[in-house]
């Protein structure tokens, strides 16, 4: 498995990227390196356990269910998604298990804001974005696709475009492994993003630890479409 990018671009102009592979267990910063002025740095829970094994470095290991583990990436994130209304983000994921359920009661959170924005994964091996737009929750699940297992890393890569093609709607897509995986074009496009919380998330959404990740987490960045 390649770590070839999972979207054109998406390396370019980073102002997010946090490689999660610091090996100090009493420092508790998450780096950001991205070649920005001033980078904003992030913050994991005491208890998640660090450098564990990734094909790009080392990971993170998530335990959501037991320690409640998640990684608070900071608020000027949250600050360029309202000013853009766009988002790109990618990294590698390891599935610990599928939760129980079904729906939105299986879903594992990857990345999160609170519950106006949420990139999830959900027990049929399905991923799922929800957004908030016109005072409406926005609930994209993508099912046209085999669904993922867990126990692998994978790429992964949420794409939102705003209106590329003047047409009034939105792209919003799922690459897996530098591939894409599904697209949907949502109508109409996002005047802009409705978020309640501050700060973004790696393994949670602000307000609901019923939702976070369990699992390893690896290299993940911003693009420059927003974050």
């Amino acid at each position: 498995m390649s770590a070839v990018p999972a979207a054109a671009g998406i390396t370019d102009n980073l102002i997010g990227h946090w490689k999660l592979d610091e090996t100090d267990p009493a420092n508790f910063e998450v780096l950001n390196s991205a070649p920005v002025a001033a980078p904003e740095h992030g913050v994991r829970t005491e208890t998640m356990r660090i450098g564990e094994a990734a094909p790009v470095g080392m990971a993170y290991f998530f335990n959501g269910q037991g320690n409640d583990d998640f990684v608070a990436l900071g608020t000027s994130f949250v600050d360029g998604l309202r000013t853009t209304n766009e988002l790109t983000i990618s990294g590698w994921i390891n599935l610990d298990f599928l939760r129980a359920g079904t729906g939105a009661g299986s879903r594992q959170t990857i990345v999160g804001a609170d519950s106006h924005l949420q990139f999830s994964l959900q027990n049929e091996g399905q991923f799922t974005y929800v957004y908030r737009r016109d005072g409406a929750f926005v609930t994209i699940t993508f099912t046209n696709h085999p669904p993922v297992s867990a126990g692998e890393f994978m790429h992964v890569a949420l794409v939102h475009e705003r209106d590329p093609d003047g047409f009034g709607d939105d792209r919003i897509a799922v690459y897996v492994n530098g591939e894409l995986m599904e697209e949907r074009f949502s109508f109409p496009s996002i005047p802009l993003f409705e978020i309640g919380g501050d700060v973004l998330h790696l393994g949670r959404y602000a307000g609901n630890t019923s939702r976070d990740f369990d699992g390893r987490m690896s290299a993940w960045v911003c693009g420059p479409g927003g974050c």
